[in-house]
């Protein structure tokens, strides 16, 4: 009986070390980095969407995605934009 109970607890916690094993988050592979906008107060609307623009198609070593267009916006007063850039951590 002894000999069952200690195969099974060797078991139990083979299976929970297994668990907390695997289940460990992975470092991140890429940063992003998030950049609030505070355009001046004569910036047509127009040279705010060409920025906006040049940033959604830059072409840059090492950014892999840019995001124009947030699903939730949380700025300070007078910022009306974010842009937000991924690029990979050195190494990875």
């Amino acid at each position: 009986m002894t000999r069952i109970r200690t195969l099974s607890l060797s078991l139990l916690f083979a299976v929970v070390a297994a668990g907390f094993a695997t289940a460990a988050p992975n470092k991140p592979k890429s940063v992003i980095h998030v950049i609030t906008i505070q355009w001046k107060a004569d910036a047509t609307p127009e040279q705010i969407q060409r920025a906006i623009r040049a940033a959604e198609n830059i072409s840059y070593p090492g950014i892999k995605n840019v995001w124009t267009k947030p699903i939730k916006m949380q700025l300070p007063e007078g910022y009306k934009h974010i842009t937000m850039c991924r690029m990979p951590l050195p190494g990875s």
